[in-house]
């Protein structure tokens, strides 16, 4: 019974010894740091005129949630708070997309 967990311990120290992608990989622990949180550079051409649209639909979206979440606060119906919070996960589900694109466009402020 001594033996078992000995035995445990050193294979546990074994495969710890390895790299992150196993035995044949080339990077080490950490290697993958400086390109964490690093967005690519813009590779969308986006002109004023398409700019200007996007950013007045996103406008109307987020004009249209505050207002969602407005009578959200008011209301005192479980149910109804329940048809709000879809109403904003529905307008959410527009609104990203375009700010996406404005983001890889360069153009969101």
């Amino acid at each position: 019974m001594r033996i078992s967990p000995f035995l445990a311990t050193i294979l546990l120290a074994g495969c710890a010894s390895h790299g992150f992608d196993g035995f044949h990989g080339t990077r080490s622990h950490g290697s993958w740091l400086q390109d964490v949180g690093k967005r690519p550079n813009p590779l969308v051409e986006m002109s004023t005129e398409q700019a200007a649209a996007l950013t007045a639909e996103a406008l109307r979206l987020r004009e249209r949630a505050d207002a969602v979440r407005v009578r959200l606060a008011s209301e005192a119906d479980r149910r109804q708070r329940f048809r709000y919070y879809e109403q904003l996960r529905l307008i959410g589900d527009d609104l990203r997309p375009l700010e996406a694109q404005l983001r890889d466009a360069g153009r969101l402020a």
